[in-house]
């Protein structure tokens, strides 16, 4: 037990395992409902039951839905579940990306923020996640694309834009993300 600062978020788990549609396998999720203090920045600790001979060792995606007051993505997710490869964000208060809300997660290869306000995305937001093999930014309010954001990824093979002002589209093969990438380019230049 960590005792909670001005910046930091307890996470309250409901866990299941659900079937993931990037990763094409089923995996063990916490659905997290932040517990938080002031701007929440920091996970120092979580809650919940795990479903029998399940442990956090297991969770493989963290998820967030209708969470407005989470303003950036978490630092400290892995000292809870070292073998996390997944994060999703719907309809939270996610505004504005930097490589170093990513910085964290090496093992990423699933990132998911969809149903936001977001309006941009650095060209460098992915610089510390190599391994990503899908992204989502689905129905969000993204006007500008910052150059090369979907560069040096060599595993990414799922890609979703749907429901933006500057783009509406996804991949789902490298030949379509290719396609994508010069989509955004054209529809999506950085300011």
């Amino acid at each position: 037990f960590v005792l909670p600062s001005a910046l930091s978020i307890t996470l309250r788990c409901s866990y299941g395992i659900v079937f993931h549609s990037a990763e094409m396998r089923r995996i063990y999720k916490c659905r997290a409902v932040p517990i938080e203090s002031g701007n929440s920045t920091h996970i120092v600790g979580y809650t919940g039951v795990h479903m029998f001979g399940l442990t956090s060792l297991d969770i493989e995606v963290l998820s967030f839905r209708n969470c407005i007051n989470l303003q950036t993505i978490p630092r400290g997710a892995l000292d809870f579940f070292p073998n996390l490869t997944g994060l999703e964000f719907s309809s939270c208060g996610i505004l504005q990306l930097s490589s170093d809300q990513l910085r964290g997660y090496p093992k990423l290869t699933w990132l998911s923020i969809e149903f936001s306000a977001l309006e941009s995305i650095p060209g460098n937001f992915f610089e510390y996640t190599p391994n990503l093999g899908g992204v989502s930014f689905g129905s969000n309010q993204i006007k500008s694309v910052g150059a090369n954001l979907l560069s040096n990824l060599p595993r990414l093979h799922r890609v979703y834009f749907l429901y933006n002002p500057c783009i509406s589209m996804s991949a789902m093969n490298e030949e379509e993300v290719s396609l994508l990438i010069d989509a955004l380019r054209i529809n999506c230049p950085e300011n």
